[in-house]
């Protein structure tokens, strides 16, 4: 089977970039008892570097809207389902974590709308269904890129509202409706007109939108704004992942390992960045060593994981 290597290789970057995120802002950002070991030029620069971050879920998005087809509805109901079962599993995996959680309704309405990283599996699956009704009313690209951009745009506004607000309500912007639908949309919309697009995008491109990401980034610094939608990702993301089915290395691959390697580190990763802080002490130089400690633990059970799926197929 022909696949962009490339492409695969970009996924399995796009999650230890998320590992770095979420190791930054649990164990530095919002940490007193380490924040004072460093300098206000090491904050900085590690804030932006995590924050470049933001490129990963509008990325994974678009890169399912992009393979899915949309025509297919055996095909979609499959796939929603699938996805459904592995959030399933996953949240029933980390639920012994999740004794912090008083209320009985605030537990259940992350357990509905999916608690750490796992609120992208549902968003996904909702998104996916979104879509494929969406697309029997609207035929147009034009109009569904419209809604694409006025849903994210709505999101955003919604996020500068209630950023500071209850965790809970971090819920009403990074949803399938505001974050996952758009993104599908964009990934939908490349699938059909990539072949129209003559332009061809260069290193420099992805490159620049980087810097665009690190700058909005940056801007948010000063408030410790930690926004998960941000404005540059609506052409920063697209504008990566045209350049990689460009240039993208296209071959013919007996592993079918690979393309599960990102959703494992995805899905595993804040298990191993809990079970550190346990075993980790914390001292001045934990950045040097216990971030590599999650990547190599995360990407050793991982491989585990996609090892034990291929008799259970239930984690991936």
């Amino acid at each position: 089977m022909k696949r962009n290597i490339t492409l695969d290789y970009y996924r399995i970057m796009l999650s230890i970039a998320v590992i770095f995120a979420h190791f930054f802002f649990t164990m530095i950002a919002y940490n007193p008892e380490y924040i004072q070991y460093i300098s206000d030029w090491e904050y900085d620069v590690m804030w932006v570097i995590a924050e470049l971050a933001k490129i990963v879920v509008p990325s994974f998005f678009m890169i399912t809207g992009f393979y899915l087809d949309f025509t297919d509805k055996a095909n979609i109901y499959k796939y929603a389902i699938r996805i459904t079962k592995v959030y399933i599993v996953w949240a029933l995996f980390y639920l012994p974590w999740c004794g912090f959680f008083s209320n009985g309704l605030i537990l259940a309405i992350y357990l509905f709308m999916g608690f750490y990283q796992l609120w992208y599996l549902p968003a996904l699956a909702e998104a996916i269904l979104l879509l494929y009704l969406l697309q029997k009313v609207i035929k147009k690209d034009q109009i569904l890129l419209c809604i694409a951009v006025s849903l994210y745009i709505g999101g955003y506004l919604l996020q500068t509202h209630f950023s500071n607000r209850e965790n809970i309500l971090i819920y009403l912007y990074r949803n399938s409706i505001f974050y996952g639908l758009p993104f599908l949309i964009i990934g939908n919309v490349i699938r059909r007109k990539l072949s129209y697009f003559k332009y061809k995008l260069t290193v420099y491109h992805a490159i620049t939108g980087l810097l665009i990401t690190a700058i909005e980034g940056y801007m948010y610094l000063e408030d410790i704004l930690n926004f998960d939608l941000f404005i540059s990702s609506l052409f920063v993301a697209p504008v990566i992942f045209i350049y990689l089915l460009q240039t993208g290395k296209v071959q013919e691959t007996k592993n079918k390992d690979i393309p599960h390697v990102a959703a494992g580190i995805y899905y595993i990763h804040p298990a191993v960045l809990m079970i550190s802080t346990k075993v980790l002490p914390l001292e001045t130089n934990i950045v040097f060593y216990q971030f590599p400690f999650v990547v190599i633990v995360s990407l050793f059970m991982t491989f585990l994981i996609i090892h034990v799926n291929k008799t259970v197929k239930i984690f991936l």
